[in-house]
């Protein structure tokens, strides 16, 4: 199915300009869906953002989904991008993780304390890193001590001074 994305696009700004509000987005999107479900509508956004590693629109799903209260379906997608480095939402896909997630996340969240991210470079990685801990400790509170020991070596000197609950 073909479906035309920059109406998407531009119905995201509008919500974000506050041109429309999140009770109106159904009525908008119907007439996109072409006989397909929301969720297989949304799918195909952030896979065709991924496709064409768009960074923008990688956020404009996030909006929407989260707007629609779609998040969680998209939950296994978010997983495996939120190891790829070419995009700016990592932080907005842990929160998403952390929400709807479960021990199975886990691994995923641990294997992202490796990436070497620039634009978060500026506080060593320092609130990126901290949302990974929480959500771990949050989903597997009994491996938290076991993880966070394994990740020490990449944690700022001011996040391994702190103490989590």
């Amino acid at each position: 199915m073909s479906y035309n994305f920059s109406e998407l696009d531009t119905l995201t700004n509008r919500l974000i300009d506050e041109e429309i509000g999140t009770y109106d987005l159904p009525y908008y999107i119907e007439p996109l869906l072409e006989g397909a479900t929301l969720i297989d509508l949304l799918k195909a956004y952030l896979n065709d953002a991924i496709t064409h590693k768009n960074a923008s629109r990688i956020e404009y799903v996030i909006i929407l989904a989260g707007a629609l209260g779609e998040d969680k379906k998209l939950l296994s997608q978010y997983e495996k991008l939120l190891l790829e480095d070419w995009h700016h939402s990592h932080e907005d896909l842990v929160d998403i993780i952390e929400s709807y997630g479960n021990t199975s996340n886990v691994a995923t969240l641990q294997k992202a304390f490796n990436l070497s991210l620039p634009y978060m470079e500026y506080n060593h990685h320092y609130s990126f890193h901290r949302k990974l801990l929480y959500a771990i400790l949050k989903l597997a509170p009994q491996q938290f001590a076991q993880i966070r020991k394994a990740v020490q070596g990449k944690l700022c000197s001011t996040l391994k001074k702190e103490s989590f609950k």
